[in-house]
């Protein structure tokens, strides 16, 4: 996805790190106690589900975070094939 306007990206990098930042936290926070969860509502998930839930947000804010940095350094970025 290429994103036009530098404030646009800017503002996406901004956010996407902000949200990088408190799931890497949080994260760790929860694994440093022993009990990492994830809710939402009444949805609970706990244990070894939760870990791989968040690893996954976590690789996903950290990949689009990469991608409009590179975007705004002005260079173009490819996904590795697979």
């Amino acid at each position: 996805m290429q994103i036009h306007s530098r404030y646009a990206a800017f503002c996406i990098l901004c956010l996407s790190i902000t949200a990088l930042l408190w799931r890497l936290l949080d994260f760790f926070e929860e694994a440093i106690n022993g009990s990492v969860k994830m809710s939402l509502g009444p949805l609970l998930i706990t244990g070894h589900n939760a870990a791989i839930m968040q690893i996954a947000i976590i690789t996903v804010l950290l990949f689009a975070s990469c991608k409009t940095l590179a975007q705004l350094r002005g260079k173009k970025t490819t996904c590795p094939p697979g």
